[in-house]
């Protein structure tokens, strides 16, 4: 037998944008030549421009809605009186977001082209809260990108920390005959916690901080390194 006859090649290619699947094994853009079912039935790719909008509207979310206590509380929506912060969560309000925006930041623009109504609640219906049950009609489909899309490829590696701290001191001078307060300060330092060690000569930030697996003796003991990102003295009124 001829196997050179037999065989078959496989050529890779790397379609432009970052993918975005619900699934496993995303659906191929090429395996229909439909153009509707390309945009509702297949994976989501973000150009670069969407990736940054949706980073930069992620940490507009965060200030206005942190700090967290939780991973629940970052994901699901506010028990809050404001209707805006109780519908939906941060990534979610985020993409609903690049939603409303122009076709270089709005990554559903083209499904939009087909199904531009907005789902509303039926005549006769009631609901506590209404806007929570409204949306675009190809929400359901796997081309339009949800929070659960973005957040479950890093879900094994997710977790509730924080690398950023504010820390706040106060002093006073007193009179040392009376006990009297004469003066005082208070101020803010604002230190990161960095992936380099104390020691990063000695040892690569790749490194697992571990008593086997670092060398210098200074990073067994004091481990990552802190700098100060800022610091301001405060007023009284601050405190």
């Amino acid at each position: 037998m001829d196997m050179a006859a037999d065989s078959w090649s496989v050529v890779l290619e790397s379609a432009s944008g970052s993918p975005v699947s619900r699934t496993s094994v995303a659906g191929d853009p090429q395996a229909n030549l439909d153009s509707l079912i390309q945009k509702i039935g297949t994976h989501q790719r973000l150009t670069d421009a969407q990736v940054r909008a949706l980073a930069t509207e992620i940490v507009e979310q965060v200030k206005e809605r942190g700090p967290f206590l939780s991973l629940s509380e970052f994901m699901n929506r506010r028990l809050s009186s404001d209707r805006s912060l109780a519908r939906v969560g941060a990534v979610e309000a985020a993409l609903n977001e690049l939603a409303s925006r122009g076709a270089g930041e709005n990554p559903f623009a083209d499904i939009q082209s087909y199904f531009s109504e907005t789902v509303t609640v039926p005549l006769g219906v009631t609901y506590p809260f209404k806007e929570a049950a409204e949306g675009n009609l190809a929400y359901g489909f796997p081309g339009w990108m949800r929070q659960a899309d973005v957040l479950r490829p890093i879900a094994p590696i997710l977790s509730a920390r924080d690398d950023t701290f504010v820390i706040r001191a106060y002093g006073e001078c007193k009179d040392p005959l009376t006990g009297e307060a004469k003066a005082g300060a208070w101020c803010e330092a604002i230190l990161q916690r960095r992936a380099d060690y104390v020691d990063s000569i000695n040892d690569e930030a790749t490194v697992l901080p571990s008593e086997s697996t670092l060398t210098s003796e200074i990073n067994k003991r004091f481990g990552r390194r802190f700098v100060i990102v800022s610091f301001r003295w405060l007023s009284e009124d601050e405190v």
